[in-house]
């Protein structure tokens, strides 16, 4: 199956190298539109129109904005949509493409370029119509696929793929602590790296959940306990909740 992708940017590079297929490609950017096909041993189009007509199925990876242009551009050459655009529902691609189109909504974050990713998947009334089975066992290639109901996108867009931003930043905050105590500080962020690894490959070894692994290493009265009770005190749970409440769109930044 030929994928054509609409949009070359960090997300659609990511998506792209994880499937590991040649992909048709294009993007007002010509430099990175070749970036990206060049990467996957694929090829560039002169316009969407062209790609749309090339290709099996096309991946929406342009911004939200753009949607009614790129469909304008694109209704009745495309065989099949998939759309990663962010906050917008299948209903509002099917009245851009029509009824008749199959769809598939998807939400992966940034790990799938390296097959470690998670991939929101909903699909369309007609998905069935279309290549659905071959896009599944594409995906399945970049991460893991998890068909969510379309109402739960959102949350799982909130967390899954603005997680690795969360996680990264706690981890620039940790190993920055880390040199404020003294450590190098590029020792510091190296031991940030290592300690979030370890303690992933432990939960997946140990099949124990986050807070077993927490009671294991805050011994009563421990270095651990105190800089936890630090955490609660300082409200970190509640930091996270807003985060992900902002990330989908439930409260305003403050």
């Amino acid at each position: 199956m030929k994928l054509g992708f609409v949009g070359a940017g960090n997300m659609a590079t990511a998506l792209a190298v994880g499937i590991g297929e040649p992909v048709l490609v294009h993007d007002p950017d010509r430099a990175r539109a070749l970036a990206l096909a060049e990467r996957v041993g694929g090829a560039t189009c002169s316009s969407n129109r062209e790609l749309a007509e090339r290709a099996d199925l096309v991946v929406l990876c342009c911004k939200p904005a753009q949607l009614q242009t790129v469909a304008g551009e694109i209704r009745g050459h495309v065989a099949a949509v998939a759309s990663v655009l962010a906050l917008t529902p299948l209903a509002a691609l099917a009245a851009e493409f029509g009824d008749e189109v199959p769809l598939y909504r998807l939400m992966p974050n940034l790990p799938v370029a390296v097959g470690r990713g998670v991939i929101g998947y909903v699909p369309g009334p007609n998905a069935a119509d279309g290549p659905e089975r071959e896009l599944r066992a594409l995906l399945g290639r970049a991460g893991e696929v998890v068909e969510v109901a379309e109402r739960d996108l959102d949350a799982l867009m909130a967390l899954a793929s603005c997680g690795p931003a969360f996680v990264a930043r706690f981890l620039a905050e940790l190993a920055a602590a880390g040199a404020r105590l003294g450590l190098d500080p590029e020792l510091a962020g190296r031991l940030a790296q290592l300690t979030a690894g370890g303690t992933l490959a432990y939960l997946d070894a140990e099949r124990i959940e986050p807070a077993e692994l927490e009671r294991r290493v805050a011994t009563p009265g421990g270095a651990t306990e105190r800089g936890l009770r630090q955490l609660d005190e300082l409200g970190f749970g509640r930091a996270v909740a807003r985060a992900l409440a902002a990330a989908e769109g439930k409260v305003a930044p403050s």
